[in-house]
């Protein structure tokens, strides 16, 4: 029986002498287990916890009942509960109280030089606003797998927070974990999802001598990381503006061409209304970055070109709002949110979001309302193109209604050369 039902969990045979069944009889005492496996006739086996009783007849053991369970589900419940525990749910990596215990266990000199990386993702808040919170976790997922790809088996790797990571590298040295960071961060960049490249910011320090203090250690590292983080935080944001509007271009040639339609059209109406030469720049660039917001529309809305897209619809109404929540996320485009967000007004009151009207509506947002009315009308992939005679016709109807006249006059000169 003992060679039939009781191996070991590979497979192999249990030493009689390793058999607690046969202790107990040896013994004559009870014994309990729930650490074994039982093995079935199909070459399976079960998780079981048993109790061995010996039986005595005239002071001598004669035999031994066993009495079991299969235990199977009950420790998937405990090797869950114990993995939940000790790990995070999304990444599958180490959370902060397992990261805390073993920072303890691992700070010894044998593990001399230890060096500590945290890390911070950069745009996980943008990315829950604009795109949703599945794809901040997918950010966060690839992340850790970068992390993860990089470095060692005994490293341990950590999601301390929200969009923070925590890497510990025994036997270390800083030169050493400095590189690590570069190809955890090379690694991360690779990744393209949404509109977004990955990108993270680390710190570094490390811990040589016995009478350094560990948490010391990572707050400088920490230290290190926010500086990271500012140093590189404008060049980050213009690309991620620039990645952004890309796919939005590359989505749509439409999109592409009225872009550049609607900001070289506003370079020309500042200039006939007396702006500088930087207010002329900035003009400009609201124009190129006007529909941003429409990254989060559905591609399919995006990819008609023929057809004038509805911005009457909830749906497409929507890209105002989150165009403002993009260009509002970076100090160097703070200025034109508002801008993006009013372009959709119309003079007498009746537009969106805010329903302001006439000068209550900021002058560049006028400006970009008829500059892109002007430009649906006559882009080239607008199945009904209008020639320039004809859609300043159908534009100046509107003026005093949708549309700042004054701005209309100016487009008019502009366009028939007046």
């Amino acid at each position: 029986m003992h060679a039939l039902i009781h191996k070991n969990r590979d497979g192999s045979e249990m030493n009689l002498i390793e058999c607690k069944i046969r202790q107990a009889a040896i013994k004559g005492e009870g014994i309990h287990s729930n650490d074994e496996v039982f093995w079935k006739a199909d070459g399976t086996f079960f998780e079981v916890e048993y109790y061995s009783y010996p039986q005595k007849k005239n002071g001598e053991v004669v035999g031994t009942v066993v009495t079991f369970m299969d235990i199977t589900k009950r420790k998937l419940n405990e090797n869950h509960i114990e993995f939940l525990s000790n790990h995070d749910s999304l990444t599958g990596l180490y959370n902060r109280m397992y990261f805390e215990n073993q920072l303890k266990v691992i700070d010894h000199e044998d593990n001399y030089p230890i060096s500590i990386l945290i890390g911070d993702v950069d745009g996980l808040k943008l990315t829950n606003d604009i795109f949703g919170h599945s794809e901040g976790d997918l950010l966060i997922k690839m992340a850790a797998e970068s992390f993860v790809k990089i470095c060692r088996e005994d490293d341990l790797i950590a999601r301390t927070g929200g969009d923070e990571f925590v890497l510990v590298l025994k036997n270390t040295d800083k030169e050493t974990a400095q590189n690590i960071a570069s190809r955890i961060k090379e690694e991360f960049s690779n990744v393209q999802f949404s509109a977004f490249k990955g990108s993270i910011s680390l710190g570094c320090a490390s811990k040589s001598k016995l009478n350094q203090n560990i948490i010391e250690v990572m707050k400088l590292a920490e230290e290190h990381m926010y500086i990271d983080k500012t140093l590189n935080s404008k060049k980050l944001n213009t690309d991620t503006i620039k990645h952004l509007i890309s796919k939005l271009h590359n989505t749509s040639n439409r999109e592409l061409e009225h872009s550049n339609n609607v900001s070289e059209l506003l370079m020309q109406i500042g200039i006939k209304l007396g702006l500088t030469q930087d207010e002329c720049k900035r003009l400009k660039e609201a124009g190129y970055y006007h529909d941003i917001g429409k990254i989060t529309l559905d591609d399919l809305l995006v990819k008609n070109d023929e057809l004038p897209m509805d911005y009457e619809s909830e749906e497409v109404k929507n890209h105002v709002i989150m165009g403002y929540r993009i260009l509002n996320a970076f100090d160097e485009t703070t200025d034109l949110a508002e801008i993006i967000l009013m372009h959709h007004e119309k003079w007498d009151g009746s537009g969106y979001p805010k329903g302001f009207s006439r000068e209550d509506i900021p002058l560049y947002s006028r400006i970009i309302t008829v500059a892109e009315s002007y430009d649906e009308l006559t882009n080239k992939y607008n199945k009904f193109m209008m020639d320039p005679k004809e859609a300043i016709e159908a534009v100046k109807k509107d003026g005093g209604r949708s549309y700042d006249p004054a701005i209309v006059r100016i487009l008019e000169n502009i366009i028939l050369g007046q």
